[in-house]
């Protein structure tokens, strides 16, 4: 991923080790298949708490913020695990921003009890092994 309009992101990336017959076969069952997330290749905001993320496929938030993610890193919809919220992936749907479909969302909380949201859009490339 790499993050042209925010120079303090740069670029990072998410290594998957999983086995499958195809990526498509993956994507196209629509279950959610998640790990722990391996944290030696994933940097992360400040007040992020590591030990909540996890990686997988095929994602979903917690309801109240409506946002999934195909194939990326996201922070486990749990109360002990709530904010900041992180999403960083590829096929990321989020309601009220339907042209991100690459990049990063980190939800915070604010002074004025609604979430602030930060989105980063990337240029992302998938490498299948």
């Amino acid at each position: 991923m790499s993050f042209a309009a925010n120079l303090s992101r740069n670029s990072t990336s998410i290594v998957m080790n999983y086995t499958a017959p195809s990526l498509r076969s993956v994507l196209s069952s629509g279950a959610k298949k998640t790990w722990p997330a391996d944290l030696s290749t994933i940097k992360t905001p400040p007040n992020t708490d590591k030990s909540c993320l996890e990686q997988g496929f095929n994602m979903r938030g917690p309801q109240s913020l409506v946002i999934k993610t195909r194939i990326g890193v996201e922070t486990q919809p749990q109360a002990q695990c709530f904010l900041p919220y992180l999403v960083r992936g590829v096929g990321i749907g989020f309601q009220g921003y339907p042209h991100l479909s690459c990049g990063e969302i980190i939800i915070s909380s604010s002074s004025y009890k609604e979430p602030k949201v930060e989105i980063y859009p990337a240029f992302c490339r998938v490498y299948i092994q």
